[in-house]
């Protein structure tokens, strides 16, 4: 009897008992969320949320509220998995957008493309619209996202990375899933080939497709993580190495590769909010990491607890703050709601 309670105690501490309640079970799984592969989600307990990117080595969004779970894997939809509730915390994202109404912002081109019945409509063979010319040579990852309409054609998506000056680079043609020509299809692509001043045109091919557009944005990652070595401050090298769970409730922790260093990432709930500590070994002498925080919704602070020569500052955008680590160590950036 007394052999067996041993047992049952042992296999509960290995279990790692008296951790947070999650809600769920998985509390820590991957899925395609907000158009992102494989990302991390964690539910810090019933009702708080966590995504941590892999492709930024970093959290890329919190929020109070559930998880709206989408994709073949969950309802065999064409959507993705989403966040519900209150945003808490989100890494800035969009580039540029297209909203609805007639009165585009300066730069957007348009040949024989007006807006009529709540969309972008393309009239003839060759009509074409074409963006303003951005920057994406600083980001991670960039995406390019629209809704169309019309099944008779696709319409040709190209790339100029010089400003439109030529037009022969990344192209690719636009889906038909779905069955009747007045629904709506959302398209969706990352965008390889970019630089400093690069446009995209959506061009129609056939007048006969008819084709209309709207909802059109572009979107992506900035990277997390900088390097500065002597006073010079460039992107760093990121490498995911997974993550590790204790026990069956207790925490994870997330594992990076950064500029040679490694990283430890373990997001925790906290008492009004939630905690995120950081742990780097191996840093390069001479080296500073700095990794962006936030943005953090309006009513959401952000400090840091360490003992170790990081510090954290206003990045200079509201809700936005940069943690420096000049040398190895740990600290806990201590998210509040309420201040």
């Amino acid at each position: 009897m007394l052999l067996h309670a041993v047992c049952i105690l042992a296999h509960a501490l290995a279990l790692g008992d008296g951790g947070p309640e999650r809600g769920r079970d998985p509390w820590v799984f991957r899925a395609v969320f907000e158009d992102r592969t494989g990302m991390a989600l964690v539910a810090l307990d019933a009702d708080r949320f966590l995504a941590v990117s892999p492709h930024t080595c970093w959290t890329h969004k919190a929020w109070r509220g559930p998880v709206e779970l989408r994709g073949k894997v969950w309802d065999f939809s064409q959507d993705n998995a989403r966040a519900q509730g209150v945003v808490l915390c989100a890494a800035p994202t969009t580039i540029l957008e297209l909203g609805p109404g007639p009165d585009a912002p300066d730069g957007w081109t348009f040949d024989r493309v007006a807006w009529a019945d709540d969309a972008w409509v393309f009239a003839g063979a060759g009509a074409s619209m074409s963006s303003p010319a951005r920057d994406l040579g600083a980001w991670a990852r960039v995406f390019l996202a629209f809704d169309e309409r019309s099944r008779r054609g696709r319409l040709r998506v190209e790339f100029s990375t010089d400003a439109g000056a030529s037009w022969d680079g990344q192209w690719f043609g636009s889906s038909l899933h779905v069955n009747s020509d007045s629904a709506w299809q959302w398209n969706f692509k990352e965008i390889v080939e970019r630089g400093p001043r690069t446009r995209f045109r959506l061009l129609q091919t056939d007048g006969a497709h008819e084709k209309s557009v709207s909802g059109i944005r572009l979107f992506g990652d900035r990277p997390a993580w900088r390097r500065v070595v002597a006073g010079a401050t460039r992107p760093a090298d990121v490498r995911w190495l997974g993550y590790r769970l204790t026990g069956e409730t207790e925490a994870v922790t997330f594992l990076y590769d950064v500029a040679g260093a490694a990283v430890r990432h373990r997001p925790e709930i906290g008492e009004r909010g939630w905690t995120e500590t950081v742990s780097v070994a191996n840093l390069e002498p001479g080296t500073t990491l700095v990794v962006r925080v936030g943005r953090l919704a309006p009513g959401v602070t952000a400090r840091l607890e360490t003992e170790a020569a990081w510090t954290l500052r206003p990045a200079g955008e509201p809700g936005v703050f940069d943690l420096s680590i000049g040398a190895d160590g740990s600290g806990t950036l201590v998210f509040a709601e309420g201040g």
